[in-house]
């Protein structure tokens, strides 16, 4: 099967979108049309057309401002093009990219979608090293070069039939700068047994965000959306122990409460909160060396910080809609059965090691001083 037209639908708030397309020249495939798309929701950019290495450019101009959910609705709707490409306005697409995807879809028409990688540089400071450390580059670099198929993929790189998508469009429920809504998007056109092609030859490199600059904002805001999925998809939720967040919550209310009764230390709850933080830094090293084959010390105290603001932002999301915080309840982002075993694994072992720390701390104080 061939490909005769592809749309490149391009959500932004750059001020000069001639300049952003600049870093975004790709070879077209012969007998392909191309069409590029960028909706914008900077009020500075007024609406054009022009063209872009041969191929027409439509900039359309939000009326209001929707964010990039709902602004890929805008460019999807605004074209015809039998496939739909969906790129992030600070990526820099491999030139062939076009002409890999067009040989996935001829080698496996029938896919839900094409998913390409999207590379990140080497870290430049502890943050981007805890950034690679903490796991969230996974669905980015990871799963997309890999030969499994996959349940979704970001909208940074990733590549539709338009028959597929029909009337799936990206729901307004999401944070309006990003996080879930790819997710939701990807496994309301996915349905059943039918999975996404990772196409790893078909790449795109993105910088680092913000230069490198330390910021918990994207992880949180990414979890603040996500924490829809679990009662969106509950095919895909599950149980788990209680991440370290919960158990900093949970136990350290808990040692507080027992400080105020008679003979019982208030170092209990400080102690508490220093073993489940310790417990977490060496269980997550754990699993690095497991998936990755080698342990990540460097960005060990980021990647916990990125992990808890993260597990923070999963706890806001309910809160913010006057929901019961589902507390436990975790959603399985690989959609296979070995990834809640995993993670339970990796849980467990975190909770039961903070528990026997705690009992020994408690009968070590108790020991010496006659109270935990």
């Amino acid at each position: 099967m061939e490909i005769t037209s592809i749309d490149i639908v391009v959500p932004s708030i750059r001020h000069d979108p001639r300049e952003m397309l600049k870093s975004m020249r790709v070879r077209i495939p012969a007998g392909t049309k191309v069409a590029w798309y960028v909706t914008s929701d900077n009020p500075s950019v007024d609406s054009a057309e022009f063209t872009h290495e041969g191929s027409p450019v439509r900039v359309i101009r939000n009326e209001k401002k929707l964010g990039a959910p709902l602004s890929r609705n805008v460019g999807l709707e605004a074209g015809t093009g039998e496939y739909v490409l969906f790129l992030d306005d600070d990526v820099e697409p491999a030139p062939d990219i076009l002409e890999r995807y067009a040989d996935a879809v001829r080698d496996d028409p029938d896919a839900a979608g094409y998913v390409g990688p999207t590379f990140f540089p080497d870290p430049v400071n502890s943050f981007t090293r805890g950034i690679r450390a903490s796991g969230y580059l996974f669905a980015f670099e990871d799963a997309p070069s890999g030969s499994p198929p996959v349940s979704w993929g970001t909208t940074s790189n990733i590549l539709f039939s338009r028959k597929r998508i029909g009337g799936t469009r990206f729901s307004g429920v999401f944070p309006a700068a990003g996080g879930g809504e790819d997710i939701d998007f990807c496994l309301n056109i996915a349905g059943g047994p039918v999975m996404f092609r990772t196409v790893p030859e078909a790449s795109v490199r993105h910088g680092w965000w913000g230069g490198g600059r330390r910021s918990y904002r994207r992880f949180f805001r990414w979890a603040f959306g996500d924490s829809r999925l679990t009662r969106m998809h509950p095919k895909y939720a599950y149980r788990d122990f209680p991440n370290t967040l919960e158990m900093l919550l949970f136990g350290t209310c808990a040692a507080a409460a027992l400080a105020l009764l008679p003979g019982i230390s208030w170092a209990l709850p400080a102690a508490w909160a220093g073993i489940v933080a310790a417990c977490d830094l060496g269980t997550e090293q754990a699993r690095t060396r497991i998936q990755r084959g080698r342990i990540m010390p460097a960005g060990g105290v980021e990647a916990a910080a990125i992990r808890l603001s993260s597990d923070l932002g999963r706890i806001a999301g309910p809160v913010s809609r006057r929901e019961a915080p589902s507390f436990l309840a975790r959603f399985n982002y690989v959609g296979t059965s070995d990834y809640p075993r995993f993670e339970r694994k990796v849980s467990g072992a975190r909770f039961a090691a903070s528990m026997i720390l705690a009992a020994a701390w408690a009968a070590a104080s108790y020991t010496l001083t006659g109270s935990p």
